[in-house]
């Protein structure tokens, strides 16, 4: 499961890669495409089953706060702030609160 979650995320990294040929940039004096381009960094998805803190406290503290949540868990995790996160909670479960209304509304 593993090798293929990490060939799905190579895939996806590839194929939303600019080339210098395809770039829409227009840079200053001495940059270029490669300025800015990271061949190395590959982002980090939200389909991961189980996100590992680094730092055991801040994981504790996000699973505490998101509980099951995991857009407030990924927020967590990718920026180390948990009013990020609990800032994504809030929206989720406000937009569901709209959902759950909107189908009822004409119960």
């Amino acid at each position: 499961m593993f090798l293929q979650n990490f060939l799905n995320d190579i895939f996806i990294l590839l194929i939303g890669a600019t080339s210098v040929n395809d770039s829409l940039f227009i840079y200053e004096e001495g940059e270029d495409h490669s300025t800015y381009f990271d061949a190395g960094y590959v982002p980090i998805f939200l389909d991961k089953d189980d996100l590992v803190f680094d730092n055991v406290t801040l994981g504790k503290q996000a699973r505490d706060a998101c509980a099951d949540n995991k857009q407030c868990l990924f927020d967590i995790f990718t920026t180390g702030k948990v009013s990020i996160g609990m800032a994504s909670k809030q929206a989720v479960e406000s937009f569901i609160a709209v959902v759950n209304e909107t189908e009822t509304a004409g119960e």
